[in-house]
């Protein structure tokens, strides 16, 4: 099984923190500047849809109208090999995608 070391990977985000601030606050801002009806928030799906390609997930959009799905580029881990803690079966010859 993989370990996690939750406190470096906390330490990480609270140094990194100050520097996102005022892109989040800019966010914000447009994103109530703009306000949409519920189910209809194309507009701000997009924006998060953008966002999170940028931030190298694969996005999937139009899930319901205006939902999607954000997964990491490396979103399936192996548990053959130890990348998660959650032990998988998975049958011989299998795809993995």
């Amino acid at each position: 099984m993989a370990e996690y070391k939750s406190a470096n990977n906390a330490s990480i985000v609270l140094a990194t923190i100050g520097k996102l601030i005022p892109d989040i606050e800019v966010l914000y801002k447009d994103i109530h500047a703009h306000p949409e009806l519920s189910m209809q928030e194309m507009r701000t799906a997009g924006i998060a849809a953008d966002r999170l390609k940028k931030a190298g997930y694969e996005v999937t959009t139009g899930m319901g109208e205006t939902g999607m799905v954000g997964l990491p580029a490396r979103a399936l881990l192996d548990g053959r090999r130890g990348d998660c803690p959650v032990q998988h079966s998975i049958a011989p010859g299998a795809r993995l995608s």
